[in-house]
């Protein structure tokens, strides 16, 4: 009879308020002994980093140093004050290396959205074959440096076309690329208090294998806060962002689900893959610094990651007054 009293108030409970009628099959389940699990989305478990604007921010410095200060000057004083140290502030001597890079060899898979650390433009075909390890950073160098030899149609004159050659060179050389890329401090805090939470951190970087390595040799302070496994790099897997497969292969190969896990990157392309695969993504957004220059606003990741932890916490909680509704 007290099963007839509850079922009833539940009902009764439905029509005045509003609860969809859907719910009263969960109802009869609960009073009968046949209730549904409830399906909630589980905690932020998994944090997955980005390295390049994210981690690790480009240092102007290091820059000049590897392009030598007297060939810097030489370089300004020749083509003027727009390029002056292209490297320092990346105005027509980069623009002109991306334009340059896509036209080596055509692209040939136009459906991975690959695109330029700007934006911009579609990466090109050699610097996705450098990404994913089909040819080593030497071979992209002599396949780069060759085509600019023969090819100085493509510039305005001898300065360009040599600006370029160099922009080059310290792309696909790994020991400037490492010395280029310098941890963010305000990252490696904001990783370990991932880690005090609880929550397990991954790095998943579009990066060929040879930088990495040395990234790793030279900076344990941060690399040292995640486990072997736990780092996925492109050049490794053979795949890069925003490819689906390479998150699919994370997501695999830790035994993770996507509905734990929150990616950070700093490209559109690669959060809006990450969503595609069930894990909750953000764009990391730019603080702009002297020069031109810019570097990754972690506290924005530190904002939005403890909106998510929150937003999940509200969520099993209206799940648990919905579960407590419907057994009244």
């Amino acid at each position: 009879m007290s099963r007839i009293r509850r079922l009833s108030r539940a009902i009764t409970i439905s029509l005045l308020f509003g609860i969809p009628v859907w719910l009263l099959g969960t109802v009869f389940g609960a009073m009968f002994g046949n209730s549904r699990p409830v399906n909630r989305r589980p905690k932020i478990k998994y944090v997955i980093f980005d390295l390049g604007d994210v981690l690790l921010a480009e240092s102007s410095k290091e820059q000049v140093k590897i392009l030598g200060l007297g060939k810097a000057l030489k370089i300004g004083l020749t083509i003027g004050a727009r390029q002056f140290l292209p490297f320092m502030k990346p105005l027509n001597i980069r623009k002109k290396k991306k334009e340059i890079a896509g036209k080596i060899r055509p692209i040939e898979n136009p459906a991975l959205n690959a695109r330029t650390q700007d934006g911009s433009a579609p990466l090109s075909q050699i610097d996705r074959d450098w990404l994913s390890g089909k040819y080593s950073c030497k071979e992209c160098l002599e396949q780069a440096t060759q085509f600019v030899e023969n090819h100085p149609e493509l510039f305005s004159g001898k300065t360009e076309q040599k600006s370029v050659e160099t922009a080059f060179r310290i792309n696909f050389t790994p020991e400037h690329v490492a010395r280029i890329l310098k941890p963010v401090k305000e990252g490696i805090k904001f990783v370990q208090e991932c880690k005090d939470q609880g929550m397990e951190v991954l790095i998943l970087s579009n990066m060929d294998s040879q930088t990495a390595d040395l990234l790793q040799e030279n900076y344990p302070q941060l690399f040292g806060l995640f486990k072997e496994e736990n780092i996925f790099i492109s050049g490794d897997m053979r795949m890069i962002k925003p490819d689906p497969q390479i998150f699919e292969t994370v997501l695999r190969e830790r035994d993770l689900d996507p509905h734990a896990c929150v990616f950070f990157d700093d490209q559109k392309e690669n959060v809006e893959a990450a969503r595609a695969c069930g894990i909750s993504a953000v764009q990391c957004s730019k603080k702009k610094k002297l020069l031109g220059g810019s570097k990754p606003d972690i506290d924005y990741l530190r904002k939005q990651l403890a909106a998510l932890i929150i937003e999940r916490e509200l969520e099993a909680l209206d799940e648990e007054r919905t579960t407590e509704t419907v057994h009244i």
